[in-house]
């Protein structure tokens, strides 16, 4: 008997087919390990490289709390205390500090610091105090008394600054300078009136 011709044909047929779908199964098969391979290894990486960034966050957070609280201290001082420690360094300087004026200036930008969400969209804002600030003696004394409202221990700027040289009077020759500085401060107090 001999097998009928046509059923061997259509057999191997079957078998190739067969072949094939197995083929193009094992090929999708390992595609899809592949994927899922690299989608593991792509989460694992961003996983591992989150956890730095969260680490730096979480320090960054702790390192500047302690600068919040220095900065939160140093703007609770009144206006009263500030005109105190603008007298004392001129004490500390040798001359004279006369307190003339002191004007509230509402809010002031303050560079840097922490934000929160609510902040982002523009400076940070502290009220300021402007003082206007006198005093009459010798140069190197107001140099020195100048060099001090620079440096108070409070945030503070020296706006202006004038030196101007007292003239003789009654014939009398003089070694006296007259100074007129403006210093702005800021605050965290009240300032309301």
């Amino acid at each position: 008997m001999r097998p009928n011709l046509s059923f061997i044909t259509w057999l191997s047929v079957a078998c190739s087919i067969a072949a094939w779908a197995g083929v193009v199964i094992f090929a999708t098969s390992i595609q899809d390990s592949a994927q899922n391979a690299s989608t593991q290894a792509g989460s694992e990486q961003t996983a591992s490289d989150q956890q730095p960034l969260a680490l730096k966050m979480h320090t960054l957070a702790k390192d500047t709390s302690l600068v919040r609280i220095v900065l939160e201290t140093a703007l609770q001082n009144d206006p009263l205390s500030i005109a105190g420690m603008i007298s004392q360094a001129g004490t500390d300087a040798g001359v004279a500090l006369h307190v003339s004026d002191a004007i509230s200036e509402g809010t002031a930008p303050v560079s840097g610091g922490a934000r929160s969400s609510a902040t982002q969209a523009g400076p940070l804002q502290a009220p300021a105090i402007d003082f206007t600030v006198e005093a009459d003696g010798a140069f190197r004394d107001l140099i020195q008394a100048a060099a001090f409202l620079e440096s108070l221990p409070v945030p503070s700027k020296i706006e202006r600054l004038d030196f101007g040289y007292t003239p003789a009077s009654g014939g009398v020759p003089t070694s006296s300078w007259h100074m007129s500085a403006q210093v702005r401060i800021l605050t965290g107090s009240n300032l309301s009136s």
